[in-house]
């Protein structure tokens, strides 16, 4: 009986053959999880994370966006830039807290939140701006976030490392750093726990303000035209002097890489969670956005509006001239802050 003929074998080029074992090498080496990424869209200009809005009521709401991103792989968690005032009202913490309580990683803004007391429930009314809050009848965020959450992960600088980039640099040439305690450092120490001469005379307006209707209603209405308008790019305030300017960049762009940093390690375990979320202080976001965009292809795709805090003045006995003048100062000073020859009006 005769053999059927063999179908001859299609022999493939080497070149074919070794490009399929590199690809397939490349694979197992990235954890078998995603195919290569698809082509990303372009980075889109980040969008204000700070609004104000306004009823007809009167009634004037500071904003805060959560803005959710899309990865640049299948498989590698959703981000969400999870922005936040630091004063608030407790209904708008607590939307706050049930959307983070829900999300299996949170990195969390803190110098220093790395140590256990940093996440231990604690009474901050000694704190400047834990007693501006409760002059306002508001709370503060440390007050009212509870930060002792198995999903919660610090991603910020050490105080160490806060004065290490603060300090001065040595005058005889070298690149060894001062050993003197950096002025930066003392001074905003110095302002948030109020021992400065700025938060001895900030700690006395604000015993002024509990005792006036009228005056916390001003005090809410400045803090929501100037968030509102000018929070959203810290860094961008032209108008302060060079010290204070390279002490927000320090704590704007030097915090925003260690964000960054963790994001990147987030994105690319080998086991990655469904979500992240970025718990920060709203005027970090445009930058770090601009940087998740350009550095690991993150893309926005939706908002989400919370209410920090709303104020009518008219309630509060605030007259429309009264109304009208605290504005324009707003104005004026956020003016002179904007670097020079910008022409965007507040």
């Amino acid at each position: 009986m005769q053999a059927p003929p063999r179908t001859p074998i299609r022999r493939r080029p080497p070149g074919v053959l070794v490009a399929g074992l590199v690809a397939g090498l490349l694979w197992l080496a990235a954890g078998c999880r995603t195919p290569p990424p698809a082509a990303l869209a372009p980075p889109t200009p980040p969008e204000p994370y700070l609004r104000v809005a306004r009823d007809t009521n009167g009634t004037t709401f500071l904003q805060v966006a959560l803005r959710r991103f899309t990865p640049p792989r299948r498989g590698q968690p959703e981000l969400w830039l999870a922005g936040v005032a630091h004063l608030g009202t407790p209904e708008y913490y607590q939307e706050l807290q049930t959307f983070l309580d829900a999300t299996p990683l949170v990195l969390y803004e803190g110098i220093g939140g790395n140590r256990p007391e940093f996440r231990e429930e604690r009474d901050h009314s000694d704190s400047l701006q834990g007693s501006l809050a409760h002059a306002l009848g508001l709370k503060f965020q440390l007050e009212a976030i509870h930060y002792n959450r198995p999903n919660f992960t610090n991603s910020d600088v050490t105080l160490e490392q806060l004065r290490d980039l603060l300090r001065p640099a040595a005058t005889n040439g070298t690149a060894n750093a001062s050993a003197e305690e950096p002025e930066q450092f003392k001074q905003l120490v110095g302002l948030m726990d109020g021992s400065s001469l700025f938060g001895a005379l900030a700690r006395g307006m604000v015993s002024l303000v509990r005792t006036s209707p009228r005056l916390k209603a001003a005090v809410k209405v400045m803090l929501v035209e100037v968030l509102g308008t000018a929070g959203n790019e810290l860094d961008q305030a032209g108008g302060l002097p060079a010290s204070w300017r390279h002490l927000m960049q320090v704590l704007i762009d030097e915090r925003n890489k260690v964000v960054v940093a963790d994001v990147r390690a987030a994105t690319n375990a080998r086991r990655p969670v469904k979500s992240v979320a970025v718990f920060y202080g709203a005027g970090h976001m445009i930058d770090l956005e601009r940087r998740l965009q350009a550095e690991l292809g993150f893309r926005p795709v939706t908002n989400r509006w919370l209410t920090a805090f709303s104020v009518n003045p008219q309630d509060s006995g605030l007259s429309k001239f009264e109304l009208g003048m605290v504005r324009q100062m707003v104005r004026r000073q956020l003016e002179a802050l904007r670097p020079a020859g910008s022409t965007n009006a507040p």
